[in-house]
């Protein structure tokens, strides 16, 4: 990722990963407490389980001065359209500054629809993570948190309640707040300088 990181550095621009995930109304279901002799049961709505999909940027300045993370959600699953609204609004949350963007190979990603986008985007350069390498993308590390923590065995009525909760568990804070920074630091540690990493051990 070095030279993701002086490219970025060159341009004056965010290294930003992007990643997508999935909630639904049956909870991810985890170890947990209980009374000796009293098996938990969870109750979820078998019959009506509306899909939210999740987009999670987790953006840096490569010199440690700056993290920020950005969530967005769907009722449904993410495609071209979605995606381009998402980085359309990555744009303007960045303030319009240039972008380094890191993701999958999800087909939406390479879609027809999307390299014409992405052709007539002049602040946004986009590179594209080896298969099967999801310990590269730090966003992971967020999906794995939320569903070991805030939705485990949570069996939400609504998919309204999946996305609050889900905004409960990761919410990044105003702009400043240490939470992107810790989010690097805990998973992907050989991106951080030492002032972000400080970041994580005050919080």
């Amino acid at each position: 990722m070095t030279a993701h990181s002086s490219l970025a550095h060159t341009r004056k621009a965010w290294l930003c990963f992007l990643d997508e995930s999935a909630g639904s109304l049956t909870p991810p279901v985890r170890r947990t407490w209980a009374p000796r002799g009293v098996t938990p049961v969870l109750r979820d709505r078998q019959r009506h389980r509306p899909k939210v999909s999740m987009v999670g940027m987790l953006c840096y300045r490569p010199d440690g001065s700056a993290a920020r993370l950005l969530f967005g959600f769907h009722r449904g699953s993410y495609d071209t359209a979605t995606l381009v609204e998402a980085l359309t609004g990555l744009h303007a949350f960045l303030g319009g500054a240039p972008v380094n963007l890191i993701w999958d190979n999800l087909k939406a990603h390479k879609s027809t629809a999307m390299r014409e986008f992405l052709t007539d985007q002049d602040w946004l350069r986009v590179d594209y993570l080896p298969a099967y390498a999801p310990e590269l993308n730090p966003v992971e590390g967020l999906w794995a948190n939320l569903k070991g923590g805030e939705l485990a065995n949570r069996c939400c009525q609504t998919a309204e309640e999946v996305i609050a909760t889900a905004q409960d568990g990761h919410d990044p804070g105003p702009p400043g707040s240490p939470a992107a920074a810790v989010v690097l630091a805990a998973y992907r540690p050989d991106l951080m300088n030492p002032r972000i990493a400080r970041a994580r051990s005050e919080r």
